[in-house]
């Protein structure tokens, strides 16, 4: 019903007292609405719904609701239970033929504004609803013989199977089935009635019956494309790729003569992420002479490739399009609405809506596992990970299926692979995580935990990684240790104190007085390797370079644990020009588990030397950044900023 044709809620007289704050919970709702808070909105009405399912007044908020967000589907649906309910409502009545000719229903709509002029022929838009009725007429045989259906039977025989198409929209799946079977009593040729079964099945969580229906039916009609695009997707996204691929060869091989033809087969490559095979589809489209037939649904499948490939501004182009055709064209403006977002929070583009994926059953069978685990006492990470594990062996096919989600699924559905691999952590899961983290799909936050997941697995180098951060490719440091502030040496309290005493004279330059220091501590410790470590820093703020570089290599060659005298051997290496061994002595320490954070600091900056001196300033720069992230203090990151602005 549109906005127009609205009428204040009435008050629920004679109702009980249950009923008294419906229209204030309804005037709540509209309020909602009027500042676009459309999803409180609907979540007020559902609410109400659930305990008033046949309240009329609820059922029309609902479908006013719906109308204002653009979701004919349900939009339809609320207006054919009013009409159930309100028979008499010529709002009702009129709002759902609306809604079949907004969801091309020429079958139901023909009926339905029939039906409106019986009941009110002299409403003042009865004349609106002639001129819409004298249009399908004119269009209905057409429309009859392309679906193979003649007879005195047909046009209600198409109702029917318009019917059963709304059905399946709404998740009403066996009521799907028994209006198809009906149809099919009357014509059993009717390949649409047949697919709408196998899909019925389908979203309905019986994959393997899906199956077979539809190969039983593709053996019978080796031409019926659309049979063989559903089978595509079945065996995909049943975790049977290799013969997913097959078919897919199968289908490039054929030739089309419709539109139709042109969008299966884009559909059905998209699921496979077959960007160069949508793209030749819809050349062939082009060559076959149909591209100003092309749909929106097509457009988008090429935009959705174009995107892929890194063609940003022919995919924008094209989604655009697909909205000049259908405004209410919601993939199209989701992918546009990405697209404006900040490279790093970017999803990538993405075919299909989460419902294509995966049937609701199979994501409610986690959240049941995860609701009752929540609700237990114990919560260990291992408890969930086991659960998780559990989930995957009843569903083989997500070790398919999550990768691909991780690529080009929808981005509720890239969340719940996300999740799954994430917690899982089982050798194919941790490899679809590594893979991810290495694309540029999905925002980079969420590629960067899948990274760092996959790096404490050991799946991916520790050191410089090539990622895609903030719309490029860059050098990122990956690492899975610790860096923490805790001394690394225990000492005497006398000791210590004496240490403490001589950090604080080389952090003011007074390498005499440390040096004192640090003699006096040597005398009850000789061998301890961080004061000798800041005896050699004493003598080189005193100028004596030559000492110092010998005592730091005899430090390094007594005790070669010793994290600060191996990074300095390896920039006195850096120094001189033998880089082989100073990536030798630095490469052992990236995987360290535990690193103290002057060592790291120490540690960053020997890398950025090092990869300065190999020609590498990417590398340099990441290594830096790091610098920044762990010590956003240190004295050095003016320098060397200056030093790599310069290259």
């Amino acid at each position: 019903m549109s906005k127009k044709n609205r009428k204040p809620a009435p008050q629920g007289k004679g109702f009980g007292t249950s009923l008294q704050s419906i229209p204030t919970a309804i005037a709540r709702a509209e309020q909602l609405l009027a500042r676009q808070e459309f999803g409180s909105a609907l979540q007020l009405l559902k609410s109400l719904k659930e305990r008033h399912p046949d309240h009329p007044d609820i059922l029309e908020a609902l479908a006013n609701a719906y109308h204002d967000i653009g979701d004919s589907i349900r939009y339809e649906q609320a207006c054919s239970e009013l009409v159930a309910v309100a028979p008499n409502s010529v709002n009702a009545a009129l709002g759902l033929a609306g809604a079949y000719l907004s969801n091309f229903r020429p079958a139901l709509a023909l009926g339905a504004f029939r039906s409106f002029l019986e009941n009110w022929p002299d409403h003042d838009r009865a004349a609106d609803a002639r001129g819409v009725v004298a249009e399908l007429e004119s269009q209905i045989d057409a429309y009859l013989a392309d679906m193979g259906l003649v007879g005195p039977e047909a046009i209600s025989v198409a109702a029917i199977h318009e019917k059963a198409t709304s059905l399946m929209e709404w998740g009403k799946y066996p009521e799907v089935r028994a209006l198809e079977e009906q149809v099919l009593g009357n014509y059993p040729h009717l390949d649409a009635a047949h697919h709408h079964i196998m899909l019925s099945y389908w979203f309905e969580g019986n994959a393997q019956r899906a199956i077979e229906l539809c190969e039983s039916f593709f053996a019978q009609n080796p031409e019926d494309y659309t049979a063989l695009g559903n089978l595509i997707r079945f065996l995909f996204l049943s975790g049977n790729l290799e013969a997913a691929k097959q078919r897919a060869e199968q289908f490039k091989s054929l030739n089309g003569e419709k539109i139709d033809f042109y969008v299966k087969q884009a559909e059905s490559l998209s699921y496979l992420g077959d960007d160069e095979g949508v793209l030749a589809t819809f050349a062939a489209a082009e060559t076959a002479g149909l591209r100003d037939e092309a749909p929106a649904l097509l457009l988008h499948f090429v935009a959705v490739a174009q995107m892929r490939l890194g063609r940003q501004a022919e995919a924008k182009a094209l989604w655009e399009k697909a909205l000049d055709l259908s405004e209410s064209f919601a993939l199209a403006y989701q992918n546009l609405e990405d697209l404006r977002q900040v490279a790093s929070d970017r999803q990538g583009a993405f075919a299909f809506p989460l419902g294509h994926w995966l049937p609701q059953k199979t994501i409610d069978e986690l959240r049941f596992s995860l609701d009752a685990f929540n609700r237990s006492e114990s919560k260990s990470p291992e408890e969930i990970t086991q659960l998780v594990r559990d989930y995957l062996t009843q569903h083989p096919e997500m070790v398919t299926l999550v990768p691909a989600l991780l690529d080009r699924g929808h981005p509720k559905g890239r969340e719940f692979a996300f999740y799954l691999a994430r917690h899982a952590q089982t050798p194919e899961m941790l490899a679809a995580l590594r893979d991810f983290a290495l694309s540029d799909r999905g925002p980079d936050e969420m590629r960067h935990q899948a990274a760092q997941v996959a790096n404490r697995a050991g799946l991916l180098p520790a050191g410089t990684v090539r990622m895609w951060i903030q719309g490029k490719w860059r050098e990122l440091i990956l690492l899975g240790m610790e860096i923490h502030a805790e001394p690394t040496i225990n000492h005497p309290k006398q000791v210590k104190n004496l240490l403490g005493e001589a950090i604080e004279s080389l952090r003011e330059e007074e390498g005499a007085k440390a040096e004192k220091l640090l003699e006096q501590a040597l005398k009850i410790e000789p061998d301890a390797p961080d004061l000798l470590y800041n005896l050699a820093n004493a003598w080189n703020l005193q100028e004596r370079h030559q000492e110092a570089q010998e005592l730091i290599e005899q430090i390094h060659q007594s005790h070669p644990d010793y994290t600060f005298a191996t990074i300095s051997v390896a920039q006195m290496r850096i120094k001189s020009g033998d880089l082989e061994t100073a990536r030798n002595l630095l490469q052992p320490l990236l995987g360290k588990s535990r690193m103290h954070t002057v060592e790291f600091s120490l540690f960053c900056t020997a890398q950025i030397q090092f990869y300065l001196a190999d020609s590498k300033p990417e590398s340099a720069r990441a290594w830096l950044n790091l610098l920044r992230q762990t010590n956003p203090n240190h004295p050095t990151l003016d320098y060397w900023q200056k030093r790599l602005n310069k290259i």
